[in-house]
């Protein structure tokens, strides 16, 4: 049964896939490409939570998924692993609201709203890149995500986000952020969108960023807000979007990076080792990576110096595992001790792949949409074995 097959992921990638290499790949983007695929499959299979494989996260392998649009041909272990996470956003999206295993929120609770309003967001945002990537339409996947997505939308524009006390994403603070990506989500479906509650939830949305941006907000939802008017306009005022983009190159660190304690107030969870991985101060590249992102896909020129300083601390910067350095978040779980090494890792793939820094050919995204729906008839479930209850990621 292709439902079965499509579950999760393999635990073990063997793939009989033909991958033609017409291009020599960029061996950082390789090192980047495997280092993401190894730990968003760790985290849809990890045997140390209740909810294994579930949780498609804000930190792993959301903005894995996000990467789907980097120039050059993927290698077999990451188009396995990126199929396998589209089957299961799949899964969940087409049995939405079924009232059985498999389909209730992530996590529930007081925290099963906002679980909700996030997985809606992110998976809908999710499909659409890789949708977008695939070169093609909407997938009735997509089209069913995104009406979750706006069915989900509070009457006052927003979403409400998963609150697990850990900025940037999974905090009170973080209803901006989750706005913001609806945003960015909804503008970057293939072909636009027609459907009138498709157009009353972005005029909403657009309402609501612009009401809940405000002199006291951090820079980090200001760089949401700059990334969100680049993709459904008339979100910042051409006044607003200079101050915002000025103010936030005032806190460029004097080695060219960003660092998150300066765009945002930004605190560790309290149960993180601080002697073991603090690294307040220092140039990270979650920061540096969205800002780049998010200011080319808003029209600053890539010859702006600060940008070209942001750009080479990004190519300098990466370690040999592939990652980038990031502050860690921190949680009860070692995996979770890095989680914004993930997330870094993948900005700085977007942000380098948007500057144009690796090869890209128009064939490389017909190659990598032919081998991912290649990919989807051979993934297999998971076995994860001795699942233990945990109430966080």
């Amino acid at each position: 049964m292709r439902i079965r097959a499509i579950e999760l992921i393999l635990t073990t990638l063997v793939v009989s896939i033909s991958m033609p290499h017409a291009i020599a790949q960029d061996a950082q983007l390789d090192r980047a490409r495997s280092f993401l695929s190894i730990r968003s499959h760790a985290w849809m299979t990890r045997d140390n939570h209740r909810r294994a494989g579930e949780c498609v996260s804000c930190h792993t392998t959301f903005p894995f998924m996000l990467t789907s649009i980097v120039g050059g041909v993927s290698d077999p272990k990451t188009t396995q692993v990126r199929a396998g996470i589209r089957a299961h956003i799949e899964k969940r999206v087409s049995a939405w609201g079924a009232p059985k295993e498999g389909t209730r929120p992530w996590y529930g609770g007081d925290r099963a709203e906002g679980s909700s309003d996030t997985e809606s967001v992110l998976n809908a945002v999710a499909l659409a890149y890789s949708d977008l990537a695939a070169g093609g339409p909407p997938s009735a996947a997509s089209r069913r995500a995104l009406e979750i997505m706006f069915k989900r939308q509070n009457p006052d524009g927003t979403w409400s986000p998963l609150n697990y006390g850990m900025q940037p994403w999974e905090s009170a603070e973080s209803r901006y952020w989750i706005t913001a990506m609806a945003a960015v989500g909804m503008a970057s479906v293939p072909g636009g969108l027609d459907e009138f509650p498709a157009r009353h939830g972005r005029d909403q949305v657009r309402k609501a960023l612009k009401r809940d941006l405000t002199p006291a907000s951090n820079l980090h939802d200001r760089m949401m807000a700059i990334w969100a008017d680049a993709k459904i306009g008339d979100v910042l005022s051409p006044a607003e979007r200079v101050r915002s983009i000025e103010a936030i190159f005032a806190v460029q660190d004097s080695d060219g990076g960003f660092s998150l304690d300066r765009l945002t107030s930004w605190k560790k969870a309290p149960d993180l080792d601080q002697k073991k991985t603090s690294r307040e101060g220092k140039s990270d590249a979650y920061s540096t990576g969205l800002v780049v992102y998010a200011m080319l896909e808003a029209g600053v020129s890539k010859k702006d110096a600060r940008l070209q300083k942001a750009i080479a601390w990004l190519r300098s910067q990466q370690r040999a595992d592939g990652s980038w350095p990031s502050d860690p978040m921190g949680s009860r779980q070692p995996f979770n001790l890095n989680i914004v090494r993930d997330a870094g890792s993948a900005y700085a793939m977007l942000a380098l792949n948007a500057a144009g820094e690796w090869t890209q050919r128009p064939a490389d995204r017909a190659i990598n949409s032919r081998q991912e729906k290649s990919a989807v008839e051979n993934v297999q479930p998971p076995k994860v074995t001795n699942p233990k209850a945990d109430s966080g990621d």
